[in-house]
Parts: structure tokens; C-alpha cells; sequence
């Protein structure tokens, strides 16, 4: 409205030699009027391109939640009414359905912890990659709409044709759900991880006598163990992930965009170094760990579990994932014997339940050097000042063998990275079992 009253007046003043009629200032006004109707618009969409360059609708987290439980919903329903009129299918479909009813949840609890006015602000390029996973997640969804709506129909061929080639291609889609299940949970970790800093950040102000130092030091070190599972758990949904990287690259290039912002948000919140205390502690409480059972301390309650072999009769491939996590120790002023790192060394593999054990050779200097660990999580926390190789040796159980001729044990390497927060890489070894190989 300024404009237009600067405008009228100039152009009153320009005509002050004119008699003041009627005529002139109305002709002043709609001139006025008719240079914003110019100016306004192209200011206003210049300002809203602006700002959609620069951050993400808040609520467009919360709106791709809803539209994609909807969607889940939706599946859900297709599966039960699919399996009314085809039986055979019900095993298979039961499998996708548990990978649903994990998802809902999973995005109910996200919508809630990325709420815009919530103590979790999510990094704008972490949030954007948030909705793009999600719009890949809704594409497997329709995915699996057509599978069954492929199936659909009368007919006593359909269950022959369901176990040919139904059942493998609803494996893919459960495993592809399981992944965008698992990469989806890494955010709500994440953010559980963010409160509980904050949280620990609260105590230390408070730390003065030593029973509040040491409850700190614990909650350290439950934070760096949360995010170390994190970092597992990313890597191995890459791993998951690229073995469909042949058939959709453009859906695998968005989940690894999407891993790489949870790696830095996630990487970002315990810092890159610890104190002395802290990771001896992390080291003792390794050493005390039983090697006989899982971790109990269900740090991720939607991790992607390892997918089970759908058969050995034929021989079929094993995704081996070996990595490291890493933190510099914050050195001490009296040792002078350079900087000390802790890193956690892990394993982790599908078809677990056909490995008999895992032996993990340190270097020398290490005791014990030789480690046997007869139950995931395989893992090993240790802290040393140098960069060597750790051999790796898997142990089947009787009856299995890797096809490579290594028999039952297969021998693999991994160096490790005390670059950032560590790395990983994934194996394929293919496994059979043993009267395939004429052993039997």
C-alpha cells in the first residue's frame, strides 16, 4: 500500500500544473494499482522460490508420515484378501505383513519425533532425505500391489505359478521393505541418541562428587555404543541395499544420499573423540561382554535382521559385511607416546544361523591376540595407537560348506580405518551344502 500512496503522490506532483479535477487522480490511482499488480507478483514469487531453495515445508515430514501409513494400510489389506483366495501364499505374504506392521510403527514414531516445534531438529538436507526414502518406500508398496494384483483371480494354475515365481518375488519386495524398514529406524534412533546427549550434557554441569561423574561416564558410554550400532546398522542396510543396485539405480542412489545424511547427523552428535576414562571403560565392558549370546542391549529396535538362506539345496550367496568404528582417545599430557585410538571391529553376516563360530586374529601385541566368538553380534572394542590387518576366519556349521573350496572355513581380511568414524565393506561368498559337492 506504501507503493501505491509514493506512487499516486509522484504522479500527483508531476501534474501539479493541471487543475485538480476528478479525471486526473483517479487516472493516477489506477496507473498506481496497475505498476504493483506488476511489481508484487514477480517480488512475491521471487521471495517463495527463494525460500523453497533455502528450507523444506517443516510439516512435509509429518504429511509424507501420514500419506505412507496410509499406504501401509492399504497393503496390509490387499495381503489379507489376497490370502483368502490363495492359500499357498500365506506363508510367504505373513513375512511381508510383520515387515509392515514394523513400518507403521516405525512412522508413527517418526512423525512424532520430527515434529517442527519438537526438541529434535532434524539438518534440512537430513529432512529432505527423510521424504525422498519415504517416496521410495511407497513405490515397493505399489510394487507389491502388483505382484498380487499379478496372482489375483480364480484358476488352479495360480498356486503352481505363486510358488515358481511368486514366492521369490515377494522375498525381494520383504527384503527391500525390510531395508527402507531399518534405514527409517536409524532416524528415530537417532534422535533418541540426540535427547540422551542432551540429557548427559545436563548431568556433567551437575558432576561434582564421584558417584555423578561416574553415572556421566556410563551414560558416554551408552551413547557411543548406541551410535556405534547406528553406524553397524548403515552399513549393513548398504549392503542389503546394493545388492539390487543392477535392477533400480535410481531408487539405490537415493538410500545411499539418505545413509549418507544419517551417517552425518548421527557421526555429529558424541563428538570425534573420547576421554581416557571413557574408553576404557568402553574396552573393560567389551572384555566382560559374553561371546555366547546376542547383545541384549536392543539398541535398535528395528535394525534389518539377517534374511535366512530360502534354500541350500542349490548353492546360494552370503552378504558379509566386515568394518570398524573409531574414536580418537583425548590424549593425556604424561604419556607422550602419541595418539591412542579405540575402534570396534564387527562383523556381521545373513544366514547367522548356519555360522558355527568366528575367530578374529589381532596383532600380536594384543592378548589375547586370538578371539572365538560363537554368536553374533561379532564385535571386538580394543584400544592401540596403530593401523594393522585383522584376520578373519568364518566357521560353518557341519554340513555346510563355501563353495569357493575353502570347505567349511573361509578366510577374509579387513585394515583398519582411523579416518572419521571408521568404514565397512560387504562380501558375497556363495554357500552350499555339502552333498552338492558329492561330499555327502
Amino acid at each position: 500500500m506504501n507503493a501505491i500512496a509514493n506512487l499516486f503522490s509522484y504522479q500527483c506532483i508531476r501534474n501539479r500544473h493541471v487543475t485538480w479535477d476528478l479525471e486526473r487522480p483517479l487516472k493516477c490511482y489506477i496507473l498506481a494499482i496497475d505498476l504493483c499488480c506488476l511489481i508484487l507478483p514477480t517480488a512475491a514469487k521471487k521471495q517463495h522460490r527463494a525460500s523453497s531453495e533455502i528450507s523444506m515445508d517443516p510439516l512435509s515430514i509429518a504429511a509424507s508420515c501420514l500419506t505412507l501409513i496410509a499406504a501401509v494400510g492399504n497393503s496390509t489389506r490387499y495381503i489379507t484378501n489376497f490370502v483368502v483366495s490363495c492359500r499357498d501364499a500365506r506363508q510367504d505374504l505373513a513375512a511381508i505383513s510383520r515387515e509392515l506392521s514394523d513400518l507403521d510403527m516405525t512412522l508413527h514414531i517418526l512423525k512424532d519425533d520430527t515434529q517442527a516445534n519438537g526438541p529434535n531438529q532434524l539438518p534440512e538436507d537430513l529432512r529432505q532425505r527423510i521424504c525422498d526414502i519415504m517416496g521410495n518406500c511407497k513405490s515397493v508398496l505399489v510394487e507389491l500391489e502388483t505382484l498380487l494384483g499379478k496372482y489375483d483371480g480364480a484358476g488352479l494354475e495360480r498356486a503352481a505359478r505363486w510358488a515358481l515365481s511368486g514366492r521369490k518375488d515377494a522375498e525381494k519386495i520383504r527384503s527391500s521393505l525390510g531395508a527402507h524398514k531399518g534405514a527409517l529406524g536409524l532416524v528415530v534412533e537417532a534422535t533418541t541418541l540426540h535427547m540422551t546427549t542432551a540429557t548427559a550434557a545436563e548431568t556433567k554441569k551437575v558432576s561434582k562428587d564421584t558417584s555423578l561423574i561416574k553415572e556421566y561416564t556410563m551414560k558416554i558410554v551408552e551413547q557411543l555404543a548406541k551410535q556405534d550400532q547406528i553406524l553397524e546398522d548403515i552399513a549393513w542396510i548398504r549392503a542389503v541395499v546394493s545388492q539390487r543396485a543392477t535392477s533400480d539405480q535410481e531408487r539405490t542412489l537415493v538410500m545411499d544420499k539418505y545413509l549418507d545424511s544419517v551417517t552425518d547427523y548421527a557421526g555429529s552428535m558424541c563428538g570425534d573423540s573420547v576421554s581416557d576414562d571413557v574408553a576404557e571403560e568402553m574396552r573393560c565392558l567389551s572384555l566382560e561382554a559374553p561371546t555366547s549370546s546376542r547383545d541384549s542391549s536392543n539398541m535398535l529396535s528395528n535394525r534389518v535382521e539377517p534374511s535366512p538362506f530360502p534354500s541350500y539345496e542349490t548353492p546360494d550367496s552370503m552378504t558379509i559385511v566386515l568394518g570398524n568404528t573409531h574414536r580418537l582417545v583425548e590424549p593425556q599430557p604424561d604419556y607422550g607416546l602419541g595418539n591412542k585410538h579405540i575402534w570396534s571391529f564387527y562383523l556381521r553376516a545373513s544366514g547367522e544361523e548356519i555360522i558355527q563360530e568366528v575367530k578374529v586374529h589381532l596383532h600380536p601385541t594384543f592378548v589375547p591376540s586370538e578371539l572365538r566368538l560363537t554368536s553374533s553380534p561379532y564385535r571386538v572394542t580394543r584400544i592401540g595407537w596403530g593401523i594393522f590387518m585383522i584376520r578373519v576366519t568364518i566357521v560353518l556349521k557341519p554340513g555346510y560348506l563355501w563353495q569357493n573350496g575353502n570347505g567349511r572355513s573361509l578366510k577374509i581380511g579387513w585394515k583398519l580405518d582411523f579416518n572419521g568414524f571408521g568404514s565397512s565393506a560387504s562380501h558375497e561368498y556363495a554357500v552350499t551344502i555339502e552333498k552338492d559337492m558329492g561330499l555327502s
